[in-house]
Protein backbone atom coordinates (compact mmCIF):
# COMPACT_ATOMS: atom_id res chain seq x y z
CA UNK A 1 0.00 0.00 0.00
CA UNK A 2 1.35 3.81 -0.93
CA UNK A 3 1.88 6.12 1.42
CA UNK A 4 -0.55 8.24 -0.19
CA UNK A 5 -3.31 5.35 -0.33
CA UNK A 6 -2.47 4.94 3.63
CA UNK A 7 -3.58 8.16 4.31
CA UNK A 8 -6.54 8.62 2.59
CA UNK A 9 -7.75 5.26 4.10
CA UNK A 10 -6.77 6.83 7.56
CA UNK A 11 -8.35 10.02 7.06
CA UNK A 12 -12.00 8.26 6.05
CA UNK A 13 -11.54 5.95 9.09
CA UNK A 14 -10.53 8.90 11.28
CA UNK A 15 -14.00 11.18 10.31
CA UNK A 16 -16.13 7.58 10.25
CA UNK A 17 -14.93 7.19 13.96
CA UNK A 18 -15.24 10.90 14.79
CA UNK A 19 -19.10 10.74 13.62
CA UNK A 20 -19.34 7.66 14.71
CA UNK A 21 -18.56 8.64 18.65
CA UNK A 22 -20.08 12.51 18.32
CA UNK A 23 -23.50 10.73 17.72
CA UNK A 24 -22.92 8.08 20.63
CA UNK A 25 -21.94 10.87 22.84
CA UNK A 26 -24.94 13.17 21.86
CA UNK A 27 -27.36 9.96 22.53
CA UNK A 28 -25.66 8.84 25.95
CA UNK A 29 -25.88 12.25 27.20
CA UNK A 30 -28.75 13.69 26.28
CA UNK A 31 -30.99 10.12 25.88
CA UNK A 32 -33.73 9.14 24.17
CA UNK A 33 -34.24 8.28 20.52
CA UNK A 34 -32.70 10.36 17.86
CA UNK A 35 -35.28 9.08 15.47
CA UNK A 36 -37.62 12.68 14.24
CA UNK A 37 -37.48 15.19 12.01
CA UNK A 38 -35.73 18.10 12.76
CA UNK A 39 -36.24 21.63 10.55
CA UNK A 40 -33.34 23.08 9.18
CA UNK A 41 -33.56 27.28 8.27
CA UNK A 42 -30.80 28.36 5.38
CA UNK A 43 -30.40 30.29 2.22
CA UNK A 44 -28.96 27.53 -0.39
CA UNK A 45 -31.74 27.13 -3.35
CA UNK A 46 -34.19 24.64 -1.31
CA UNK A 47 -34.62 22.38 -4.66
CA UNK A 48 -30.86 21.78 -5.01
CA UNK A 49 -30.35 21.12 -1.28
CA UNK A 50 -33.12 18.79 -0.35
CA UNK A 51 -32.27 16.49 -3.02
CA UNK A 52 -28.60 16.38 -1.88
CA UNK A 53 -30.04 15.38 1.30
CA UNK A 54 -32.43 12.75 0.21
CA UNK A 55 -29.79 11.35 -2.52
CA UNK A 56 -27.19 11.27 0.68
CA UNK A 57 -29.49 9.80 3.45
CA UNK A 58 -31.56 7.88 1.91
CA UNK A 59 -35.28 7.66 1.92
CA UNK A 60 -35.03 4.81 4.84
CA UNK A 61 -33.05 6.70 6.92
CA UNK A 62 -34.24 7.13 10.39
CA UNK A 63 -33.07 10.73 10.58
CA UNK A 64 -35.68 13.65 8.23
CA UNK A 65 -34.59 16.55 7.54
CA UNK A 66 -36.94 19.01 6.57
CA UNK A 67 -34.98 21.77 4.74
CA UNK A 68 -36.58 25.27 4.42
CA UNK A 69 -35.23 27.41 2.40
CA UNK A 70 -35.05 31.38 3.77
CA UNK A 71 -34.59 34.99 1.90
CA UNK A 72 -30.75 35.71 2.52
CA UNK A 73 -31.88 39.61 2.85
CA UNK A 74 -34.18 38.83 5.57
CA UNK A 75 -32.80 36.01 7.19
CA UNK A 76 -31.50 37.38 10.14
CA UNK A 77 -35.22 38.84 11.10
CA UNK A 78 -37.34 36.05 10.02
CA UNK A 79 -34.96 33.98 12.91
CA UNK A 80 -35.50 36.38 15.86
CA UNK A 81 -38.95 36.43 15.16
CA UNK A 82 -39.14 32.50 15.00
CA UNK A 83 -37.42 31.78 17.84
CA UNK A 84 -39.15 35.08 19.95
CA UNK A 85 -42.52 32.67 19.25
CA UNK A 86 -40.88 29.42 19.69
CA UNK A 87 -41.59 28.72 15.93
CA UNK A 88 -37.82 28.68 14.89
CA UNK A 89 -35.73 25.93 13.77
CA UNK A 90 -34.02 22.70 15.38
CA UNK A 91 -31.05 23.48 13.17
CA UNK A 92 -30.21 26.80 11.35
CA UNK A 93 -27.21 28.21 8.99
CA UNK A 94 -24.82 30.45 10.58
CA UNK A 95 -23.14 32.75 8.07
CA UNK A 96 -19.45 34.22 9.08
CA UNK A 97 -20.77 38.15 8.91
CA UNK A 98 -23.93 36.80 11.49
CA UNK A 99 -21.65 34.56 14.09
CA UNK A 100 -21.70 37.75 16.47
CA UNK A 101 -25.48 38.66 16.13
CA UNK A 102 -26.67 35.04 16.75
CA UNK A 103 -24.30 33.44 19.01
CA UNK A 104 -26.04 33.99 21.96
CA UNK A 105 -29.14 31.65 19.77
CA UNK A 106 -27.37 28.81 19.03
CA UNK A 107 -26.58 25.59 21.75
CA UNK A 108 -22.92 25.85 21.50
CA UNK A 109 -20.84 22.13 21.90
CA UNK A 110 -18.36 21.91 24.13
CA UNK A 111 -14.64 20.04 23.33
CA UNK A 112 -15.35 17.74 25.52
CA UNK A 113 -17.62 16.38 22.91
CA UNK A 114 -15.37 17.46 20.00
CA UNK A 115 -11.87 18.77 20.63
CA UNK A 116 -10.48 21.59 19.14
CA UNK A 117 -7.82 19.43 17.22
CA UNK A 118 -10.82 17.17 15.87
CA UNK A 119 -12.65 20.62 14.65
CA UNK A 120 -9.54 21.80 13.20
CA UNK A 121 -8.32 18.73 11.32
CA UNK A 122 -11.49 18.44 9.83
CA UNK A 123 -12.51 21.82 8.24
CA UNK A 124 -10.48 24.65 6.52
CA UNK A 125 -8.61 27.63 8.27
CA UNK A 126 -12.08 30.08 8.60
CA UNK A 127 -13.92 27.69 10.04
CA UNK A 128 -12.55 28.77 13.29
CA UNK A 129 -14.21 31.84 13.34
CA UNK A 130 -16.97 29.58 14.83
CA UNK A 131 -14.55 28.55 17.53
CA UNK A 132 -14.96 30.27 21.54
CA UNK A 133 -13.06 29.48 24.56
CA UNK A 134 -14.88 26.24 26.15
CA UNK A 135 -17.05 25.02 22.97
CA UNK A 136 -17.63 26.21 19.07
CA UNK A 137 -21.05 27.17 17.60
CA UNK A 138 -21.79 25.43 14.76
CA UNK A 139 -20.20 22.93 11.32
CA UNK A 140 -18.95 24.71 8.61
CA UNK A 141 -21.19 23.36 5.38
CA UNK A 142 -19.74 25.75 2.76
CA UNK A 143 -17.59 27.86 1.52
CA UNK A 144 -17.64 30.58 -1.10
CA UNK A 145 -13.98 31.92 -2.00
CA UNK A 146 -13.41 35.60 -3.75
CA UNK A 147 -11.43 34.59 -7.15
CA UNK A 148 -10.25 36.75 -10.19
CA UNK A 149 -12.36 36.76 -13.47
CA UNK A 150 -10.54 38.35 -16.43
CA UNK A 151 -10.97 39.18 -19.90
CA UNK A 152 -8.82 37.06 -22.20
CA UNK A 153 -9.55 39.23 -25.82
CA UNK A 154 -9.07 42.75 -23.61
CA UNK A 155 -5.58 41.23 -22.28
CA UNK A 156 -4.75 39.79 -25.27
CA UNK A 157 -5.44 43.12 -27.84
CA UNK A 158 -3.34 44.62 -25.32
CA UNK A 159 -0.27 41.82 -25.86
CA UNK A 160 -0.76 41.02 -21.89
CA UNK A 161 -0.43 37.36 -21.95
CA UNK A 162 -1.15 36.07 -18.23
CA UNK A 163 -3.42 37.67 -15.42
CA UNK A 164 -1.59 39.53 -12.74
CA UNK A 165 -0.73 37.62 -9.98
CA UNK A 166 0.27 40.43 -7.33
CA UNK A 167 -1.32 43.69 -6.71
CA UNK A 168 2.12 45.87 -7.79
CA UNK A 169 1.45 44.59 -11.67
CA UNK A 170 -2.21 46.36 -11.22
CA UNK A 171 -0.53 49.50 -11.22
CA UNK A 172 0.80 48.97 -14.40
CA UNK A 173 -2.51 47.54 -16.06
CA UNK A 174 -4.59 50.46 -16.55
CA UNK A 175 -1.53 51.88 -18.97
CA UNK A 176 -2.43 48.98 -21.86
CA UNK A 177 -5.96 48.52 -20.77
CA UNK A 178 -7.92 51.38 -19.51
CA UNK A 179 -9.03 53.35 -22.86
CA UNK A 180 -10.81 57.05 -22.76
CA UNK A 181 -12.79 58.44 -25.37
CA UNK A 182 -12.18 62.31 -26.85
CA UNK A 183 -13.65 63.26 -23.64
CA UNK A 184 -12.04 62.24 -21.53
CA UNK A 185 -14.29 59.28 -20.09
CA UNK A 186 -13.65 55.84 -19.39
CA UNK A 187 -14.69 53.61 -22.14
CA UNK A 188 -12.86 50.63 -21.18
CA UNK A 189 -11.15 49.68 -17.84
CA UNK A 190 -8.50 47.23 -16.44
CA UNK A 191 -10.03 47.24 -12.80
CA UNK A 192 -13.28 47.99 -11.05
CA UNK A 193 -11.28 49.03 -7.74
CA UNK A 194 -11.72 52.56 -5.47
CA UNK A 195 -15.33 52.99 -5.01
CA UNK A 196 -18.58 51.33 -3.22
CA UNK A 197 -21.60 52.05 -4.71
CA UNK A 198 -20.91 50.05 -8.55
CA UNK A 199 -18.95 47.90 -7.37
CA UNK A 200 -20.17 44.63 -6.55
CA UNK A 201 -18.71 43.16 -3.45
CA UNK A 202 -16.30 46.24 -2.20
CA UNK A 203 -16.71 45.46 1.21
CA UNK A 204 -15.32 41.66 0.57
CA UNK A 205 -12.59 43.06 -1.94
CA UNK A 206 -11.30 45.34 0.97
CA UNK A 207 -11.48 43.00 3.96
CA UNK A 208 -9.91 40.66 1.94
CA UNK A 209 -6.82 43.70 0.96
CA UNK A 210 -6.84 44.16 4.63
CA UNK A 211 -6.53 40.89 5.59
CA UNK A 212 -4.32 40.02 3.46
CA UNK A 213 -1.63 42.85 5.33
CA UNK A 214 -1.93 40.46 8.74
CA UNK A 215 -4.56 42.53 10.33
CA UNK A 216 -8.34 40.92 11.73
CA UNK A 217 -9.68 44.11 11.62
CA UNK A 218 -11.34 42.31 14.65
CA UNK A 219 -9.64 40.95 18.16
CA UNK A 220 -10.87 39.11 20.57
CA UNK A 221 -9.09 38.58 23.76
CA UNK A 222 -9.13 35.81 26.34
CA UNK A 223 -12.22 37.22 28.17
CA UNK A 224 -14.33 37.12 25.04
CA UNK A 225 -14.10 40.88 24.47
CA UNK A 226 -14.35 42.25 20.88
CA UNK A 227 -12.40 45.22 19.35
CA UNK A 228 -11.62 46.63 15.93
CA UNK A 229 -7.85 46.43 14.88
CA UNK A 230 -7.86 48.50 12.36
CA UNK A 231 -5.67 50.96 13.96
CA UNK A 232 -3.38 49.13 15.69
CA UNK A 233 -0.87 49.08 12.61
CA UNK A 234 -0.33 51.03 9.69
CA UNK A 235 -0.98 48.25 6.76
CA UNK A 236 -5.05 48.99 6.70
CA UNK A 237 -4.47 52.50 6.01
CA UNK A 238 -1.81 51.00 3.51
CA UNK A 239 -4.52 48.58 2.31
CA UNK A 240 -6.88 51.59 1.94
CA UNK A 241 -4.52 53.81 0.20
CA UNK A 242 -4.16 51.58 -2.69
CA UNK A 243 -7.63 50.45 -2.91
CA UNK A 244 -8.54 53.94 -3.35
CA UNK A 245 -5.68 54.62 -6.05
CA UNK A 246 -7.67 53.73 -9.35
CA UNK A 247 -10.41 56.22 -8.93
CA UNK A 248 -8.14 59.31 -8.87
CA UNK A 249 -8.31 61.29 -12.68
CA UNK A 250 -4.46 62.38 -12.04
CA UNK A 251 -2.76 59.08 -11.32
CA UNK A 252 -1.78 57.46 -13.96
CA UNK A 253 -3.23 53.96 -13.00
CA UNK A 254 -6.64 55.80 -12.88
CA UNK A 255 -9.76 53.39 -14.22
CA UNK A 256 -12.70 53.37 -12.37
CA UNK A 257 -15.46 56.12 -11.34
CA UNK A 258 -19.08 56.08 -9.76
CA UNK A 259 -20.17 56.68 -13.13
CA UNK A 260 -19.69 53.72 -14.98
CA UNK A 261 -21.79 50.89 -14.46
CA UNK A 262 -21.86 48.32 -11.86
CA UNK A 263 -18.29 45.96 -12.21
CA UNK A 264 -20.16 42.90 -13.12
CA UNK A 265 -22.54 43.97 -15.58
CA UNK A 266 -19.44 46.01 -17.24
CA UNK A 267 -17.86 42.97 -17.11
CA UNK A 268 -20.68 40.57 -18.92
CA UNK A 269 -20.42 43.64 -21.60
CA UNK A 270 -16.58 43.17 -22.32
CA UNK A 271 -15.55 46.29 -21.24
CA UNK A 272 -13.62 45.22 -17.60
CA UNK A 273 -10.63 43.82 -17.93
CA UNK A 274 -10.69 42.49 -14.49
CA UNK A 275 -13.45 41.28 -12.33
CA UNK A 276 -13.51 40.25 -8.49
CA UNK A 277 -16.12 37.97 -7.32
CA UNK A 278 -17.02 35.11 -6.05
CA UNK A 279 -16.63 31.39 -7.32
CA UNK A 280 -19.98 30.92 -7.11
CA UNK A 281 -20.80 33.51 -9.92
CA UNK A 282 -18.48 31.63 -12.90
CA UNK A 283 -21.88 29.62 -14.10
CA UNK A 284 -23.85 32.91 -13.59
CA UNK A 285 -21.67 34.89 -15.59
CA UNK A 286 -20.96 31.82 -18.19
CA UNK A 287 -24.78 31.69 -18.94
CA UNK A 288 -25.21 35.90 -18.91
CA UNK A 289 -22.65 35.98 -21.76
CA UNK A 290 -21.68 32.38 -23.78
CA UNK A 291 -19.86 34.70 -25.92
CA UNK A 292 -17.54 35.61 -23.24
CA UNK A 293 -14.09 35.22 -22.93
CA UNK A 294 -13.23 34.92 -19.82
CA UNK A 295 -10.89 33.24 -17.25
CA UNK A 296 -10.89 32.68 -13.60
CA UNK A 297 -7.37 32.60 -11.11
CA UNK A 298 -6.85 33.43 -7.79
CA UNK A 299 -7.07 36.75 -6.26
CA UNK A 300 -3.81 38.56 -6.58
CA UNK A 301 -1.89 38.83 -3.23
CA UNK A 302 1.00 41.40 -1.48
CA UNK A 303 4.31 40.93 -3.32
CA UNK A 304 6.16 38.70 -1.83
CA UNK A 305 4.06 37.56 1.13
CA UNK A 306 4.45 34.60 2.35
CA UNK A 307 0.94 33.92 3.51
CA UNK A 308 -1.46 33.64 0.52
CA UNK A 309 -4.88 35.20 1.65
CA UNK A 310 -8.35 35.73 0.27
CA UNK A 311 -11.89 36.33 1.31
CA UNK A 312 -14.77 33.37 1.98
CA UNK A 313 -18.44 33.45 2.38
CA UNK A 314 -18.49 30.79 4.39
CA UNK A 315 -21.48 28.87 5.74
CA UNK A 316 -21.99 26.53 8.84
CA UNK A 317 -24.70 24.85 10.57
CA UNK A 318 -25.45 25.81 14.07
CA UNK A 319 -28.30 24.21 16.71
CA UNK A 320 -31.02 26.16 17.69
CA UNK A 321 -30.92 26.67 21.54
CA UNK A 322 -34.65 26.67 21.70
CA UNK A 323 -34.46 22.57 19.89
CA UNK A 324 -37.06 20.61 21.31
CA UNK A 325 -34.79 17.05 20.07
CA UNK A 326 -31.38 18.01 20.67
CA UNK A 327 -30.27 14.53 19.76
CA UNK A 328 -31.71 14.16 16.58
CA UNK A 329 -30.70 18.07 15.87
CA UNK A 330 -26.97 17.26 16.58
CA UNK A 331 -27.03 14.26 14.11
CA UNK A 332 -28.29 16.24 11.67
CA UNK A 333 -25.50 18.86 12.34
CA UNK A 334 -23.38 16.06 11.92
CA UNK A 335 -24.73 14.78 8.77
CA UNK A 336 -25.30 17.91 7.10
CA UNK A 337 -21.14 18.81 7.70
CA UNK A 338 -19.98 15.53 7.11
CA UNK A 339 -17.96 14.46 4.18
CA UNK A 340 -21.02 12.78 1.69
CA UNK A 341 -23.31 15.86 2.02
CA UNK A 342 -20.66 18.55 1.74
CA UNK A 343 -18.69 16.52 -1.13
CA UNK A 344 -22.65 15.95 -2.55
CA UNK A 345 -23.23 19.64 -2.51
CA UNK A 346 -19.90 20.34 -4.21
CA UNK A 347 -20.44 18.37 -6.80
CA UNK A 348 -23.95 20.12 -7.10
CA UNK A 349 -22.73 23.78 -7.03
CA UNK A 350 -19.11 23.54 -8.26
CA UNK A 351 -17.79 25.00 -5.10
CA UNK A 352 -15.21 23.67 -3.21
CA UNK A 353 -15.65 21.67 -0.43
CA UNK A 354 -14.94 23.16 3.33
CA UNK A 355 -13.44 19.79 4.81
CA UNK A 356 -10.41 19.35 4.66
CA UNK A 357 -10.15 15.36 3.45
CA UNK A 358 -12.22 16.47 0.28
CA UNK A 359 -9.66 19.49 -0.85
CA UNK A 360 -6.50 16.95 -0.94
CA UNK A 361 -7.81 15.81 -4.57
CA UNK A 362 -9.07 18.26 -7.73
CA UNK A 363 -11.09 17.27 -10.11
CA UNK A 364 -8.75 17.10 -13.49
CA UNK A 365 -11.93 17.04 -16.00
CA UNK A 366 -12.40 20.45 -14.45
CA UNK A 367 -9.92 23.18 -15.34
CA UNK A 368 -11.63 25.99 -12.54
CA UNK A 369 -11.40 23.10 -9.33
CA UNK A 370 -7.37 23.78 -8.50
CA UNK A 371 -8.23 27.77 -8.67
CA UNK A 372 -11.21 27.53 -5.93
CA UNK A 373 -9.76 24.55 -4.18
CA UNK A 374 -6.90 26.51 -3.50
CA UNK A 375 -8.87 29.81 -3.16
CA UNK A 376 -11.15 27.80 -0.10
CA UNK A 377 -7.87 27.10 1.50
CA UNK A 378 -6.51 30.55 1.53
CA UNK A 379 -9.74 32.05 2.28
CA UNK A 380 -10.16 33.78 5.55
CA UNK A 381 -12.85 35.96 7.01
CA UNK A 382 -13.56 38.30 10.19
CA UNK A 383 -15.93 38.64 13.20
CA UNK A 384 -18.90 40.82 12.00
CA UNK A 385 -21.12 42.91 14.22
CA UNK A 386 -23.58 44.15 11.63
CA UNK A 387 -23.17 43.24 8.36
CA UNK A 388 -25.10 46.18 6.67
CA UNK A 389 -23.51 48.53 9.30
CA UNK A 390 -20.03 47.78 8.78
CA UNK A 391 -20.93 48.12 4.80
CA UNK A 392 -21.91 51.07 5.45
CA UNK A 393 -18.74 52.30 7.41
CA UNK A 394 -16.42 50.97 5.01
CA UNK A 395 -18.30 53.24 2.24
CA UNK A 396 -18.20 56.14 4.56
CA UNK A 397 -14.59 55.33 5.30
CA UNK A 398 -13.41 55.26 1.15
CA UNK A 399 -15.31 58.05 -0.06
CA UNK A 400 -13.87 60.53 2.84
CA UNK A 401 -10.79 59.57 1.06
CA UNK A 402 -11.44 59.49 -2.16
CA UNK A 403 -13.83 62.76 -2.32
CA UNK A 404 -10.87 64.60 -0.44
CA UNK A 405 -12.56 64.93 3.07
CA UNK A 406 -10.14 63.11 5.48
CA UNK A 407 -6.56 61.92 5.14
CA UNK A 408 -6.65 57.98 4.80
CA UNK A 409 -5.07 57.86 8.32
CA UNK A 410 -7.99 59.94 9.90
CA UNK A 411 -10.62 57.81 7.49
CA UNK A 412 -9.27 55.05 9.24
CA UNK A 413 -9.59 55.94 12.49
CA UNK A 414 -13.04 56.95 12.54
CA UNK A 415 -14.13 53.34 10.80
CA UNK A 416 -12.58 52.23 13.45
CA UNK A 417 -14.20 54.04 16.07
CA UNK A 418 -17.53 53.65 14.85
CA UNK A 419 -16.95 49.70 14.59
CA UNK A 420 -16.24 49.64 17.91
CA UNK A 421 -19.69 51.30 18.87
CA UNK A 422 -21.09 48.79 16.95
CA UNK A 423 -19.41 45.64 19.59
CA UNK A 424 -20.59 47.37 22.32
Amino acid sequence: MSNKTFQIVLLGAFGFFIIAGLVALATAKFGGSSAATVTVWGTFDSDQYSSVITKVLGANSKLKIDYVQKNADTFDQDLIEALASQRGPDLFFLSDDLIIREQDKVYPIPYSSFSIRNFKDAFIPEAELYLKTDSFLAMPISIDPLVMFWNRDLFANAGISVAPQNWSEFLTLPKSLTVRNNAGAISQSAVALGSFKNIASAKEILSAMILQTGNGIISEDTNGLLSCTLTSTNEPSTAVNFFTEFVNPLKPDYSWNNSLPNSKNYFLSGNLAVYFGFASEFAEIRSKNPNLNFDVTYFPQILESQNKITYGKMQAIAISKTTANFNAAFEAMVALSGSDIVKAWSDQTGLPPVRRDLLKSTNPSDPNSEIFYNSAIYARGWLDPNKTSTGNIFQTMVESVTSGRLPVSEAVSNATKDINNLLQ
